[in-house]
């Protein structure tokens, strides 16, 4: 059995980025979704936010992407949130405090923001799929 992807759709909108992630974020694809994610992260954007929600798997080093995603829009002034945790993943965040330093959104107002920027209009990346580096 090989590791599980990480999927992704990513859209924008003016000067907001969308990024709905699914699948799971670990050690294995952890360095290469963080690349991909900051590559993205250029003016004129100025929030970014990601939709963890069909994340079935996060593990510490996805955590430290989350984390270092945070530190480096705030460097490039670009604001993360993260949108819509699961409860099994905002008690994580909860756990490792991240709750109080990195923005979410969630309810009504997180899925209206989603909404908004789910058009395939808007859409600059097809699902594509971040491997371990073997394919798998």
């Amino acid at each position: 059995m090989g590791i599980p992807d990480l999927r992704y759709q990513v859209f924008r909108r003016d000067a907001q980025l969308l990024w709905q992630l699914g699948g799971e974020l670990w050690l294995s694809n952890s360095q290469m979704a963080r690349k991909t994610i900051i590559d993205t992260m250029v003016p004129p954007v100025e929030k970014v936010y990601l939709k963890i929600t069909e994340l079935s798997h996060i593990d510490s080093a996805g955590l430290g992407v989350l984390m270092n995603l945070h530190i480096e829009g705030r460097k490039r002034q670009i604001q993360l949130v993260l949108l819509s945790p699961s409860p099994k993943q905002m008690k994580m965040l909860k756990s490792f405090r991240m709750d109080s330093v990195v923005p979410i959104g969630g309810g009504i107002e997180a899925e209206q923001t989603r909404l908004q920027l789910v058009h395939p209009e808007f859409e600059i990346t097809p699902t594509i799929a971040i491997t371990n580096g073997d394919g798998v």
